[in-house]
């Protein structure tokens, strides 16, 4: 049981019950050294960006965006 102060209060914070070794298998599906590399840090990927023109109120996303969104890019026009 640990302290917790959150805005000048303290309050009991008690410890999640532990979690058996077979509740927590996970199948990288051959992947384990990519996965391992992103989880420590690995090198930057580029997400894609997005804008907001206040003057409009319209946004702008790039392709990657649009892909992540599952659209095809050109397809949609983000409004959100």
């Amino acid at each position: 049981m640990t302290r917790a102060h959150a805005f000048g209060r303290s309050r009991t914070v008690e410890p999640s019950p532990r979690r058996r070794k077979s509740e927590m298998s996970w199948d990288p599906n051959g992947q384990t050294a990519n996965v391992e590399q992103a989880l420590a840090g690995g090198a930057a990927q580029r997400a894609g960006w997005f804008r907001f023109y206040f003057a409009d109120q319209r946004w702008e996303w790039s392709e990657q965006v649009q892909r992540m969104h599952g659209y095809e890019p050109g397809t949609v026009t983000p409004d959100h």
